[in-house]
């Protein structure tokens, strides 16, 4: 799973956040599409982080990509590699 984010000096999210992914089902067994699950994780992790800590690329990266991880063993069972990247615009 990789992602990109571009996020602005104040800690705003600029723009949707580009997911690519491979190797993963493109549904669960439920039905539910694999990229809504990787994007609510993404949209939950940075509304969930004060803007303090969105500011810091390197944080916001470890925070989501921790939350793809884990969001993907619980639902898939298996943990996949996720690579985030954060560019600060």
């Amino acid at each position: 799973v990789s992602v990109a984010i571009a996020i602005t000096a104040n800690g705003e999210v600029a723009g949707d956040p580009d997911v690519m992914f491979s190797g993963l089902p493109m549904k669960m067994r439920d039905g539910k599409a694999m990229d809504e699950i990787v994007d609510e994780a993404i949209f939950s992790t940075l509304d969930s982080l004060p803007r303090s800590r969105r500011k810091d690329a390197d944080a916001t990266a470890q925070s989501v990509e921790r939350a793809i991880r884990n969001t993907l063993r619980q639902v898939w069972g298996k943990k996949p590699m996720v690579h985030v990247l954060v560019v600060e615009v």
